[in-house]
């Protein structure tokens, strides 16, 4: 086994600590040009298990035509839910399918229990549809502002 010198090791634990100093330097350089607190932050990472978990079991038919392919956690306390439209000869128009789901949405944001921690969170939540090809078709926001 090869051992170095008192000296050489201090240098490399010099070396070592001078390096994760500017790991850490350059880490917070690049957050601070983000305009998400600590708090928004923490909340995303708690978002992003959340995305997590539902992902590992997705995608998966919500009904005849909705299918829910993947979540996702976003800055600034959003968290995204994008479905495809499946099996329809002629999808919706944009505001047919928010004047039909939106008040639905909106009414289970405020009164779900599997949404209680969105809301006490002050989390938006995204509602992203597709159509089979993968184009947007329509996407709409519920939030702390919809209370």
């Amino acid at each position: 086994m090869q051992t170095f010198p008192k000296k050489s090791r201090n240098r490399s634990l010099g070396l070592v600590g001078a390096v994760a100093a500017s790991v850490v330097a350059v880490t917070l350089f690049a957050n601070s040009g983000s305009s998400e607190s600590a708090a928004d932050i923490a909340v995303r990472e708690q978002l992003a298990v959340v995305a997590e978990s539902f992902n590992a079991q997705l995608p998966t038919m919500l009904d005849q035509y909705t299918r829910l392919d993947s979540t996702e956690a976003l800055p600034e306390r959003r968290f995204a839910y994008r479905y495809t439209i499946v099996g329809m000869q002629k999808i919706p128009q944009r505001y047919q399918i928010v004047n039909e789901a939106r008040p639905k949405v909106v009414k289970a944001y405020r009164t779900a229990d599997n949404m209680r921690e969105m809301r006490e969170l002050n989390v938006t939540v995204l509602y992203v549809y597709s159509d089979e090809k993968g184009d947007e078709v329509v996407r709409f926001e519920v939030g702390p502002e919809d209370l």
